[in-house]
């Protein structure tokens, strides 16, 4: 049979078994979706690829564990967390520009009468997205583009269902009201006298999207112009996955695979390497020479090194069943070597 016939059920079974030919197709199904979750959250690609890259690990392992949730509820629950931990300790401006993101899919989306506005209006939905909070964005994208139910995105959060339903109607709202005078902004001043009036020479901001809103709620002109035009989250939900940087996949699944061959994941030093970049700040301790059953996943909070690493400057010991392994922090961010560098010579 072949692979894109079977089901997440039957390969998850056959990764249980062993089986490395699950495993990369379970790898390439997930792959192009997970980079773009993780790219949307973090706003950078070399963030984006190594959530992915533990994402998937953590996958693997809670599978031949026996843990019983389906796979992509592990995948994604993995990839929250660990995409929400490297975003509170992320510094500077965001790295990823718009481009990567705003690209419409045709078929996604049903609008042949406004299929040459369907791309502006694509850019229009993901300014509303982009300026959110992470954790917010997150959910709408587990719930929008990811298809979960609020049930299965509770289960990641570790939270009740209700919440993620009151969470999400809130948000929903909000976005829909702030894409709503968004779009009036940009289509319906020439319809509507009064509005284009109101909005005088003012820009975006959020006194002009308090205003077109309370304007909306009177005007049966604007309402009828609003009408015309998708939903925010249709829009978000048409938009294709950012593109991963050419020969990423293939590099990442060459890794995960000699990880679960080894238990020691390779690591590269910089984007334009012939290996997948490792940015700074990891914070992933991998044990060495472990058999894949074994393999041991460790990220420090809020840390670049696993916490013995940072404190003791040993290995981290620690133990599995009835026997104790060490760990080594493999995955230490470039900027410590230089520190330790410049004490030397001072």
């Amino acid at each position: 049979m072949d692979g894109q016939d079977r089901s997440d059920e039957d390969l998850t079974r056959q990764l249980a078994d062993g089986n490395e030919a699950a495993s990369a197709e379970l790898y390439h199904r997930y792959f192009a979706r997970l980079y773009d979750f993780a790219l949307r959250v973090t706003r950078d690609r070399d963030t984006a690829a190594l959530v992915l890259q533990v994402a998937f690990l953590r996958a693997y392992q809670a599978v031949r564990a026996g843990e019983p949730a389906p796979f992509r509820l592990h995948l994604f629950a993995a990839a929250h967390y660990d995409a929400m931990e490297r975003v509170r300790r992320q510094r500077g401006a965001v790295l990823e520009g718009d481009e990567a993101f705003v690209t419409l899919d045709p078929s996604r989306i049903a609008h042949p009468a406004l299929a040459a506005e369907l791309p502006d209006l694509a850019r229009m939905a993901w300014q509303i997205y982009r300026d959110v909070k992470p954790d917010d964005y997150e959910l709408i994208d587990l719930s929008v583009r990811q298809q979960f139910e609020p049930a299965e995105i509770a289960a990641m959060l570790r939270t009740r269902p209700e919440s993620v339903e009151t969470r999400l109607a809130r948000l929903r709202a909000a976005f829909e009201e702030a894409f709503s005078s968004l779009v009036l902004l940009r289509r319906g001043r020439r319809a509507c006298l009064d509005l284009d009036f109101l909005i005088g020479d003012a820009d975006w901001s959020a006194s002009v999207r308090r205003s077109i809103q309370r304007h909306l709620q009177s005007c049966q002109t604007c309402q009828a112009t609003r009408r015309r035009f998708p939903s925010a989250s249709e829009l978000l939900a048409a938009l294709a996955p950012a593109p991963a940087p050419a020969g990423w996949q293939e590099t990442i699944l060459e890794r995960l695979q000699n990880a679960a061959r080894t238990g020691v994941m390779a690591t590269a030093s910089s984007p334009g390497s012939s290996r997948m970049p490792i940015p700074p700040g990891s914070g992933i301790c991998f044990s060495g020479k472990l058999p894949w059953h074994l393999l041991v996943l460790v990220s420090s909070v809020g840390r670049s090194r696993c916490n013995s690493c940072v404190a003791k400057k040993s290995s981290n010991r620690f133990t599995l069943g009835s026997v104790r392994w060490s760990c080594s922090c493999l995955l230490r961010p470039p900027s410590s070597d230089a520190s330790s560098n410049t004490a030397s010579a001072a």
